[in-house]
């Protein structure tokens, strides 16, 4: 392993013990395998993935449809299967982008990991 990819591995805060990706939970806390504390991604980190997820699934989504509606008649019925067609590529993306996002991602974009019991111990303020 040469050494920009082992700096790209995270690392527990606590104890330093290197993190593997499989271990690491974008959503909760998890607990670190060699001192058991708990840690947890960066609250932005899973928010910026699932919207990303989210423009994906649309983008790829909105170009399915449109290809569909420009070969279909103009009729009610076309609609409604351009509808469908719309709705079923947009979930069948969404699942796809968040399960292999989340193998892909942690590994292009490292979170920073955070030790869980201290964020949980600090003051957050959400604007009303």
């Amino acid at each position: 392993m040469n050494s920009n990819a082992a700096a790209k591995i995270p690392k527990c805060p606590a104890c330093g013990a290197n993190i593997k990706f499989l271990r690491i939970r974008s959503d909760k806390p998890f607990p670190c395998p060699a001192c058991d504390r708990q840690l947890m991604a960066p609250e932005p980190y899973h928010k910026r993935f699932l919207l990303s997820c989210r423009i994906l699934a649309a983008a790829v989504a909105a170009a399915a449809t449109y290809k569909y509606w420009l070969s279909m008649p103009r009729t009610d019925a076309g609609v409604r299967h351009a509808f469908a067609v719309l709705c079923l590529t947009y979930v069948t993306t969404s699942l796809a982008a968040v399960f292999f996002g989340s193998i892909f991602v942690k590994r292009i974009f490292p979170p920073k990991l955070e030790d869980y019991e201290e964020y949980s111990k600090q003051a957050h303020y959400t604007a009303l």
